[in-house]
């Protein structure tokens, strides 16, 4: 049985996972902006989706040591830089998982 757990997110770009059996948090970094929006997956309740103003979309497994996630999307570099995002344009508001539990 998973333990009770409680995923919050928001402006500092942190996901931050509470065990409300133990009083224990954990933090979760990655993202370089605001996070609008977290989902969580309904068939693994373990995997939890952030979207940000950064621009970028990422997965985190709470029962992992990796607390940067994984990245699922970024947006395309700027027109004529190879490395700087455009995500200061395109902020992502929003994410929905299929049933698969996929964003």
């Amino acid at each position: 049985q998973l333990p009770q757990l409680v995923a919050t997110a928001a402006a500092d770009g942190l996901l931050r996972i509470s065990n409300l059996e133990h009083g224990s948090s954990y933090t979760f970094a990655g993202h370089q902006g605001i996070v609008h929006k977290l989902a969580v997956g309904e068939d693994n309740p373990t995997l939890v989706y952030t979207a940000s103003g950064d621009g970028t979309v990422r997965r985190y497994d709470v029962r992992c040591a990796d607390r940067h996630g994984t990245l699922l999307f970024a947006p395309p570099a700027r027109k004529g830089s190879n490395t700087a995002p455009a995500s200061s344009l395109r902020a992502v508001h929003a994410i929905q998982l299929e049933p698969t539990g996929r964003p």
